[in-house]
């Protein structure tokens, strides 16, 4: 696909962003607060009320796509090892018979395949080199407006003309 005027990439935003600290802290605080959650005697009820399973895929998908934005340079086979390992560690910890929480592998599996499909896809979105995003939303997440609202003459002016 073309990338003209009007035209930014979401990944390019998430890139701006990449690697640095807010990043980093939101990743690790996700990781505390699954863990917490994983380990709690009587977790709250979520809403909805998702089975086990689906909840540790939500957190695994979540953990995933956090890790790639905040570590950009960490190989994906070294955050899916690292996320396998934490989901591992979770269903050790949870076999601790005080915690009154079941360890299941089964949990583990589901962990390391939703951490691997969703690293599996943020690795092919970045060989695509992003979504493009068109128009009016593409415009402002490039912090301008859409080209189809200038005329050539404005868009020249206000040096909002992307070269392809």
């Amino acid at each position: 696909m073309k990338r003209g005027a009007g035209t930014a990439t979401i990944s390019a935003r998430f890139r701006q962003h990449a690697g640095g600290r807010g990043a980093r802290l939101l990743f690790w605080s996700a990781c505390a607060f699954a863990f917490v959650m994983a380990v709690l005697p009587h977790p709250p009820q979520v809403p909805g009320e998702p089975n086990d399973k689906i909840q540790h895929i939500i957190a695994f998908i979540t953990m995933a796509l956090l890790g790639a934005w905040a570590y950009p340079r960490t190989t994906i086979i070294r955050l899916l090892i690292g996320l396998s390992v934490f989901g591992a560690i979770i269903e050790i910890v949870q076999a601790i018979p005080e915690l009154h929480r079941d360890s299941d592998p089964l949990d583990w599996l589901a962990d390391t395949l939703a951490a691997g499909v969703t690293l599996g896809l943020v690795s092919w979105w970045h060989r695509r080199g992003g979504v493009p995003v068109e128009g009016e939303v593409g415009a402002a997440l490039a912090g301008r407006k859409a080209a189809s609202s200038l005329s050539p003459k404005e868009d020249e002016q206000r040096g909002t003309h992307d070269s392809v």
